[in-house]
């Protein structure tokens, strides 16, 4: 039996309102590099990478499972930053860290990690919606902006397929996980 294999990640979708100022903003950027698509701009909170079709349902029972455990979480931007600092790819409207939202992440990590390739204790926790992949270098290390932003409230997530394609990553939501009480 030939088994299917899916790209897939849990993310945070943004409000229509977030959506709107970060592709505005995002603009100035467009003659360094490919402006992220106002449909795929998410928060993402675990990249499980390429995983088999038939475990897509024990990864739904087990990301149930932590959900269950938290509440709505709340993040303060920290503000639009290059990322990373030394040689950037990436433009980032980056938040301020945030203990529980590390927690719940790790908890994830824990749950979703034999589904997983990625190893948490690599990777710092930065909650961050990435605007921009640069092509070439941007000639400032920080960005100052007057963008004033509302602080992120994370109600739900959903469970993504991404497809890679020529013009983009495309992404199918496959399911949609709510943390236990929203603000």
């Amino acid at each position: 039996m030939n088994n299917q294999k899916k790209r897939l990640f849990i993310g945070v979708p943004l409000s229509e309102e977030l959506v709107e100022q970060l592709i505005t903003f995002a603009d100035i950027f467009a003659s360094y590099g490919k402006i992220v698509s106002r449909e795929n701009l998410h928060l993402t909170l675990f990249f499980l990478g390429t995983v088999d079709e038939v475990q897509i349902t024990d990864i739904i029972l087990k990301t149930e499972q932590v959900f269950k455990n938290y509440d709505s979480i709340s993040l303060e931007p920290r503000g639009i930053t290059l990322f990373p600092p030394n040689s950037p790819r990436m433009v980032w409207l980056e938040f301020k860290k945030n203990q529980i939202f590390s927690n719940f992440v790790k908890d994830l990590y824990k749950e979703l990690s034999t589904f997983s390739h990625t190893e948490l204790e690599k990777k710092q926790i930065i909650p961050h919606v990435t605007l921009v992949r640069l092509k070439k270098s941007v000639p400032f290390n920080k960005i100052d902006s007057s963008l004033k932003i509302k602080n992120l409230i994370i109600n739900s997530a959903n469970l993504y397929e991404s497809r890679l394609a020529h013009k983009g990553a495309m992404y199918t939501k496959l399911a949609t996980f709510s943390l236990k009480k929203s603000f």
